[in-house]
């Protein structure tokens, strides 16, 4: 569950924006070596991330195109989230 974007979760229409959502959870976990929503079960899931917005804490010390990446990559329209390919520009510019 907490990989599900929100809009899966809900039942809402989907496309490739829930992968990026997927991935910025992801890379929040290698990054902070902590589980994201550890002890949630799905109905605190279904409360807090999908009818609150609610997400970790992104770690101000963190480079701040991880942050970024992170931020973007889960915000609650899923417009608004980049696409892998921009994704890969910001990582490949950041390494720079």
């Amino acid at each position: 569950i907490p990989y599900m974007a929100p809009e899966i979760a809900l039942g809402k229409p989907y496309s490739y924006e829930v992968d990026v959502y997927s991935f910025s959870i992801l890379l929040w976990e290698i990054i902070s070596l902590e589980w994201a929503f550890n002890g949630f079960d799905a109905k605190n899931y279904f409360l807090h991330v999908c009818e609150r917005n609610l997400r970790p804490t992104i770690n101000r010390k963190w480079p701040a195109i991880v942050r970024m990446i992170i931020q973007e990559g889960w915000d609650p329209k899923p417009q608004e989230r980049p696409s892998m390919k921009r994704i890969r520009s910001m990582l490949r510019g950041g390494l720079e």
